[in-house]
């Protein structure tokens, strides 16, 4: 298998004009792939913020975009099922038509992620995948859509 690291040089971009002690987030390809790294604790506030931070992006990018989730270094998660799928800003990441695929990267507590991202599939109809490396996510993107090696 081809892996995404073997196709393209990578590249960051920053977005965000602060730091935010639970989250960083960029465009890890402009305007195709977005990246948000969690760092600590993550509360239902913090991810709502977090799209908040990065639909206005959309105006500026080539659906449909695609986000990478990184949980790797394995913050708590207080992140209440209900309150998740009911919140407003996490139907619209979903269910927005630009949005393509959402790719979330664990290490551990992969039962958890497992059944959260199937939650998310049956609830929200969002097209989610959980993998252990940013490797592995872009190769998946890649597979699923062609057209981010256009824009590296």
């Amino acid at each position: 298998m081809t892996l995404f690291s073997d196709i393209v040089e990578l590249r960051e971009v920053q977005i965000l004009p602060e730091a935010n002690m639970a989250y960083e987030a960029r465009w890890y390809i402009k305007g195709k792939v977005y990246y948000v790294k969690y760092h600590d604790e993550i509360t239902v506030e913090e991810g709502q913020q977090a799209i908040k931070d990065a639909l206005p992006l959309l105006a500026e990018a080539h659906p449909p975009v695609h986000a990478i989730v990184d949980y790797t270094e394995n913050p708590a998660i207080s992140l209440p099922f209900r309150k998740v799928l009911e919140t407003q800003e996490f139907q619209t990441q979903f269910q927005h038509p630009d949005i393509g695929w959402t790719v979330r990267i664990v290490e551990e507590d992969w039962d958890f992620y497992n059944l959260f991202t199937s939650m998310l599939k049956l609830r929200l109809g969002a097209k989610t995948h959980i993998c252990q490396t940013l490797d592995e996510a872009m190769t998946f993107l890649i597979e699923h859509d062609e057209s981010i090696t256009l824009y590296r």
